[in-house]
């Protein structure tokens, strides 16, 4: 891009609200920004929804929406992933997303200032739950839980009140903060 600051959106996102202006300004500190998506598929294993003998089952950049300086620093990622996708182009072919591989794997050769985007800049619904059935939940983070207390007050493990703040957060506030923030950008109340 001949400009200082660039944004490249793939050609089937939609721009819901002027937040994405908050791509130029993360631009003032970091060179790339862009979120993560779970997870490339091999398409030689089609039993498994995604890629599981590659690089952290297949989590990547996620190449359809990012931000990017006009910089010698993110010129050399861009050569360095097209020279790890040439590389390994026969492996690409039966990958998914092969250039979204390629562009992760050349961020660790690069002195790239990068930053992920949080997953509401690339909201893709396979994404936000795909990578349950790659990696599960190898830690969960949720304050309180030390205290083996249910919602609702019950003794629990914590593995049980782990459990429980999950799917409440799913089930209860995610739906309706989805609602909200459509019915907000078309002037209608929730």
């Amino acid at each position: 891009s001949p400009f200082s600051k660039s944004v490249f959106l793939d050609a089937d996102t939609l721009v819901r609200t002027s937040e994405v202006e908050l791509l130029f300004n993360a631009l003032d500190t970091f060179d790339l920004a862009a979120a993560f998506e779970c997870c490339r598929v091999d398409w030689s294993n089609s039993a498994v929804p995604y890629d599981a003998d590659d690089f952290f089952r297949g989590w990547e950049i996620q190449t359809g929406v990012m931000a990017y300086t006009n910089s010698p620093r993110v010129a050399k990622l861009w050569a360095s992933a097209s020279k790890i996708y040439e590389e390994r182009l026969f492996h690409w072919e039966s990958h998914s997303s092969a250039e979204q591989g390629a562009v992760t794997l050349a961020l660790a050769h690069t002195d790239v200032r990068f930053i992920p985007l949080p997953p509401a800049f690339n909201a893709r619904a396979y994404t936000m739950y795909r990578w349950i059935s790659a990696f599960g939940f190898p830690i969960v983070h949720a304050k309180d839980m030390w205290k083996h207390l249910s919602l609702g007050g019950d003794r629990r493990s914590a593995e049980q009140v782990a459990i429980e703040l999950v799917l409440h957060g799913w089930t209860e506030d995610a739906p309706s903060l989805v609602r909200m923030h459509f019915a907000c950008s078309h002037g209608q109340s929730s």
